[in-house]
């Protein structure tokens, strides 16, 4: 066998692995929602809002269609792992809480400039990324979901 030949080979095992991975994902999509409390991107507020206060100083909605809550969670995943400023606690924006078969199983919260704190790691949102994960936000309140 030939070099290339071992290599091409690694590279369709690799993209059916990622296919396979893919799929499951989209299966499993429909089990899981989004619950979001929301301060308008870009929102002065007269005093800070923490991880703690957005749940009672934020609006509440749900994004639960498949379509939405992959985009969302791909969105998320396209955070740079090196965040050009660090998380403020004080202008924090969304909290997005995963809820998996009826259970929350993961909470994750941005703040105003698109930095993104899950799981005690802070990554960055592009801008583009950020105004999209707005939209899809404000199309979920105009929608009742």
């Amino acid at each position: 066998m030939t070099t290339s030949f071992l290599c091409s080979r690694r590279l369709v095992s690799a993209l059916a692995l990622l296919t396979v991975g893919i799929l499951c994902m989209s299966a499993e999509g429909a089990n899981v929602k989004l619950a979001i409390r929301y301060i308008p991107i870009g929102a002065e507020t007269l005093t800070g809002v923490t991880p703690e206060g957005i749940e009672t100083d934020g609006d509440r909605t749900e994004i639960s269609g498949r379509r939405e809550v992959t985009e969302f969670l791909e969105l998320l995943a396209t955070a740079s792992p090196t965040a050009q400023s660090s998380f403020s606690r004080k202008r924090v924006r969304i909290k997005i809480t995963q809820i998996h078969l009826g259970k929350p199983s993961s909470e994750t919260f941005v703040d105003n400039e698109g930095v993104v704190r899950e799981q005690g790691r802070d990554r960055q949102l592009s801008q583009d990324a950020l105004m999209r994960i707005r939209e899809l936000i404000e199309s979920s309140f105009r929608k009742g979901s």
